[in-house]
């Protein structure tokens, strides 16, 4: 939008950290025709999967390790990442839990995140990062936001957009999170990372979890 070029540009690579649906919304209409790849993994194990950009495709990177997928709180096609790294001699890891969360899908997996960002509703069900993605409205331009839990029962949205988002909004997250909650919207102009330099879309209380 700033007039630069990239005259090779052949596809974009969403990494270091879960990305929003809406982040790639804002990628997608500046690149139209540039395909979007899910690249995920940790720093100490290198990439672990990869696939075509929330399809629920994502399949193990084979090269890098090897992925053990263990059962995540007895739920249905929930499991929790192991990995044994190949080929690193100095500092090998050995069924190493690296803290992310997949859930099995009829095309490969879908990354749902660190197990410490999941929200667990009353019904012992998760509340990912993609749930809040699908409660927010996909017409409205919103370049970032995080949805942190204040209270047992209040949950805020912060956002970054050009213009407020529509009042219902609220109510919408509130169902979708489940149970006696209510939402806060509150509009900011930028967002602060993480002090390791990453960007939370959800941070539930850690009792909670």
């Amino acid at each position: 939008k700033r007039g630069t070029a990239l005259p090779s540009l052949h596809l974009i690579i969403l990494t270091y950290g879960k990305a929003s649906r809406h982040h790639a919304n804002r990628l997608r209409e500046v690149f139209p025709n540039v395909p979007q790849i899910d690249l995920y993994g940790s720093t100490e194990a290198g990439y672990l999967f990869v696939g075509t950009a929330f399809a629920d495709d994502s399949r193990p990177v084979d090269a890098n390790a090897f992925v053990e997928l263990a059962p995540f709180r007895g739920l249905a096609g929930v499991h929790e990442v192991l990995v044994t790294t190949r080929g690193r001699l100095a500092m090998p890891l050995l069924r190493y839990r690296t803290g992310d969360v997949v859930l099995k899908t009829p095309g490969g997996h879908r990354l749902l995140g660190r197990a410490g960002s999941l929200h667990t509703r009353g019904d012992g069900s998760l509340f990912a990062s993609a749930d809040a993605d699908a409660a927010l409205p996909d017409g409205h331009p919103l370049w970032h936001y995080q949805l942190a839990q204040a209270t047992p029962t209040r949950w805020d949205l912060h956002y970054v957009a050009d213009k407020p988002l529509p009042a219902e909004t609220a109510a919408r997250l509130a169902e979708a999170l489940g149970g006696d909650v209510r939402v806060s919207l509150f509009r900011h102009r930028s967002l602060a990372p993480t002090p390791g330099g990453k960007f939370l879309l959800l941070k539930p209380l850690p009792s909670r979890n």
